[in-house]
C-alpha cells in the first residue's frame, strides 16, 4: 500500500486558452509553493510525512521536492492509476478551503509554530545551468484568467531593452515568452532552470510581477539581487497575505522593492535610482 500526497492539480495548464480560475482544475504556482509544498515539508520536518511517501504535483514543479522524497510523480500520471487500496492525501482541496478564509499570516498556523529546518525548507533540485555572465532574470505573465495582471508585450520588449543596455545577459521564464529570446543575451529558461540562476549571486537583477515564479525567490533568492516586483492590482494589499509575497514568507529577508503598476520610463527611473545611481 502506497500513500501518494496531492500537492497540486494539473487539469489545466495555467496559460493562454489552456486556463481556469478553479483551484481545482489549475493549482497555481503561487498557491502551491505558499501553501502545499510548505506546509509538506513542515509535515516531513515533524515526521508526518516521510520519504517514502509519494508526491503528486504538477508538470515542471518535481524539483521542490526530489532532494527530500524518493518518488515525486504527476498529476497527470497520478490519473491513471489504480487508486484501490492506495492512501491519498488531498492537500490541495485542503488548502483551498481553509485558505480561501485564513490566509493571513497567522502566528497560529502549524508551520509557524515551530521553524522548519533549513535543509528542508531550501532543498530543491536545482539544474546545473551556470552562466559566466553576470545577467538579469525577467519573468513573463500571460494567462487567460486575470488577464489585467498580464504582462504587455510591448513593455516586456522595452524592459528587455533598458536590461541589455547595462551589459547584462537576459533569462526569460513564463508561458510564451520564448518569442523575446535571441539566444545570443536573451534566453528563454524552464522554471528549474530560472530558479537555480535566482539563487546565484551573479544573478544582479530581477524584475518581475506578482505572479507564480515570484514566489519561489522566498526560498531561492539571494541578497546581492536587485528585486523589483511590478504590482498591477495591488494583489499583495497590507503584505500580510501568504498567497501574495506575504512579509512571513520572505525566509531569506531578502529586500522586495513594489513598485505598483509604473509605466515603462517610470521603471526605469526607480531602477535607476535604487541601483545605478551610485555606481
Amino acid at each position: 500500500m502506497s500513500r501518494y500526497i496531492l500537492v497540486s492539480r494539473e487539469i489545466k495548464k495555467g496559460e493562454m486558452n489552456n486556463d481556469s480560475h478553479l483551484l481545482e482544475e489549475y493549482f497555481e504556482l503561487g498557491w502551491e509553493l505558499s501553501t502545499t509544498h510548505l506546509d509538506t515539508k513542515f509535515l516531513l520536518s515533524k515526521g508526518v510525512y516521510n520519504k517514502s511517501d509519494i508526491i503528486v504535483t504538477h508538470s515542471g514543479r518535481e524539483f521542490f521536492y526530489e532532494n527530500l522524497f524518493d518518488n515525486v510523480i504527476l498529476w497527470n500520471d497520478f490519473e491513471k492509476l489504480d487508486k484501490n487500496g492506495h492512501i491519498i492525501i488531498d492537500m490541495v482541496t485542503n488548502s483551498v478551503n481553509y485558505f480561501f478564509h485564513k490566509h493571513l499570516c497567522n502566528p497560529n498556523l502549524v508551520w509557524n509554530e515551530q521553524k522548519i529546518k533549513d535543509d528542508i525548507l531550501f532543498s530543491f533540485n536545482y539544474s546545473d545551468i551556470k552562466p559566466t555572465n553576470d545577467y538579469a532574470c525577467l519573468v513573463y505573465r500571460k494567462r487567460s484568467h486575470d488577464a489585467s495582471r498580464n504582462m504587455d508585450d510591448g513593455y516586456f520588449n522595452s524592459m528587455i531593452s533598458y536590461v541589455k543596455s547595462k551589459g547584462l545577459d537576459i533569462y526569460v521564464v513564463g508561458y510564451g515568452s520564448e518569442k523575446f529570446t535571441d539566444n545570443k543575451q536573451v534566453f528563454y529558461v524552464d522554471l528549474k532552470d530560472w530558479a537555480t540562476l535566482v539563487n546565484n549571486e551573479k544573478c544582479k537583477l530581477i524584475i518581475t510581477t506578482m505572479t507564480g515564479p515570484t514566489n519561489l525567490l522566498n526560498f531561492c533568492g539571494n541578497k546581492e539581487t536587485n528585486i523589483f516586483i511590478i504590482d498591477k492590482n495591488n494583489s499583495r494589499g497590507d503584505g500580510k497575505g501568504r498567497i501574495v509575497m506575504g512579509e512571513c514568507l520572505n525566509f531569506k529577508n531578502l529586500k522586495y522593492n513594489f513598485v505598483g503598476n509604473p509605466n515603462i520610463q517610470e521603471l526605469i527611473k526607480i531602477i535607476e535610482m535604487n541601483v545605478y545611481s551610485s555606481k
